[in-house]
């Protein structure tokens, strides 16, 4: 759903781009003196990008319920992101721990399987956000992390399940982006799950463990491509099928040659 850029909540309606600075924003918000907009000459209605011929790029100075968004075009996230995104990396851990297992086949959880979750989900994880949030990021659009309430909980309740259901959360791009541009955000987080899933694979001929690590991660860009919403793989397989297909064959064929 398009949001605000000034406010933050989602638009009904049709939403109003900004003359002056070009920002994405709400009918409350759509006149110049009512987001502050940068991209006025004072006194002068007159925007700077035209007067200097380059486009001022509009750094919204609040988010959805109060939260601060990034006032520089760098990674940053707020002190709710972290939070929430804290619960999401718990909800992975869990998930990935051998609890299945024990409750059908009474195998014991250890300290090492413990270890393993860890790193494996919580690297896989972080990267994943970080590479979504980055890429909106570069490509001007202001970005960040939401949990998800019920995607939590399947995330939690999938430890006990022999099919693992990783949907914490999601990053949240604000503006309108194009087809292409949310195609590319969307196949940035599974990309990155695949790099690692690759490079702990070949680390596991030295360091045995690591390969379940490659699994972990090999598993979750295959199940982030599906082509499900709000799942990446829905918004990447309607920008570019091509890529989609290659990402999600590779996250497929790694998971089954991990696991299987």
């Amino acid at each position: 759903m398009v949001r605000c850029e000034y406010c933050g909540k989602p638009i009904r309606g049709l939403p109003y781009r900004c003359k002056y600075c070009g920002a994405i924003l709400c009918v409350e918000h759509h006149l110049p003196e009512n987001h502050n907009c940068p991209g006025l000459k004072r006194g002068v209605w007159v925007s700077l990008r035209e007067s200097r011929g380059e486009r001022i790029p509009y750094v919204p100075p609040i988010a959805a319920r109060g939260e601060t968004l990034m006032r520089r075009r760098m990674l940053t996230f707020s002190g709710r992101e972290v939070g929430e995104l804290t619960i999401a990396l718990i909800a992975s851990i869990v998930a990935f721990l051998p609890l299945f297992s024990w409750l059908i086949f009474r195998r014991p959880i250890t300290k090492f399987d413990i270890l393993l979750s860890v790193f494996g989900a919580g690297l896989g994880i972080i990267l994943h956000e970080i590479a979504h949030k980055s890429t909106a990021i570069k490509l001007g659009y202001p970005a960040y992390f939401k949990l998800s309430k019920l995607g939590v909980m399947l995330t939690f309740i999938s430890g006990i399940l022999p099919v693992k259901i990783i949907m914490p959360g999601e990053v949240l791009v604000l503006g309108v982006p194009s087809r292409r541009d949310m195609g590319y955000i969307a196949l940035s987080g599974p990309l990155a799950n695949i790099v690692l899933a690759i490079i702990f694979l070949l680390t596991s001929m030295f360091i045995k463990p690591f390969r379940y690590v490659a699994g972990i991660n090999a598993y979750i860009a295959f199940f982030n491509l599906l082509p499900i919403p709000p799942l990446d793989g829905s918004k990447a397989i309607s920008s570019n099928i091509t890529l989609w297909v290659i990402a999600f064959v590779i996250a497929l064929v790694m998971t089954i040659f991990i696991f299987y």
